[in-house]
């Protein structure tokens, strides 16, 4: 695939890790794939910005992003982000946004150019749980993979992105009484997409 971009979060929300990162952080390029592995802040205004500047600098042909959304019980493959930031909670900075646009100058939604529905199946053969999704929500997950498709879509590059969700790590999941998966897990379905794509 050439250049490959992975990217994850850092701690947000009190917790003193992501598993987003902390599974990102252990993917190895394979064999004729450039990857550059970077952490994104859990901000509105620092996520989209730093992908933008990646994007620039880096021009990958892939971009794979991963963020975690609590609750969910495996792999979910956004296939849309919506042109909306609506935080529940504040970001790392504090900042809150109600009802308000990523790009004023945007489309309500832009959707991946990746096939969502084969990295489903990549990650079923791998004995994973895993499941489409229509909706990224409308904290900074969505803010930076709205932001990563409209400046592909804008400066008419070649890239391709895709977002994915991970659940709670196993551990962290049992103390919130919540779904989880082992990080391992994680790490071996991010690795087998970056060896498929």
């Amino acid at each position: 695939m050439g250049k490959v971009l992975m990217t994850g979060f850092a701690p947000f929300g009190g917790e003193q890790s992501n598993p987003s990162w902390e599974a990102v952080r252990q993917v190895q390029p394979r064999s004729g794939t450039e990857l550059r592995i970077e952490e994104l802040p859990v901000t509105f205004a620092g996520a989209g910005s730093r992908m933008e500047a990646l994007l620039q600098e880096y021009r990958p042909d892939l971009v794979v992003m991963v963020g975690l959304a609590a609750g969910r019980k495996g792999f979910t493959v956004e296939r849309v982000a919506l042109n909306l930031a609506d935080a529940r909670i504040p970001d790392n900075e504090g900042a809150q946004p109600v009802d308000a646009p990523v790009d004023s100058s945007g489309p309500a939604a832009i959707f991946t150019s990746v096939d969502a529905r084969h990295i489903v199946e990549t990650l079923r053969q791998q004995g994973l749980e895993a499941a489409l999704s229509y909706s990224a929500g409308t904290y900074v997950c969505n803010h930076a993979y709205y932001t990563a498709l409209r400046y592909i879509q804008l400066h008419m590059l070649p890239t391709k992105a895709v977002f994915l969700h991970v659940p709670c790590e196993a551990g962290q999941a049992a103390a919130r009484n919540l779904p989880g998966m082992e990080l391992g897990d994680m790490v071996r379905g991010l690795q087998s997409i970056v060896d498929d794509l």
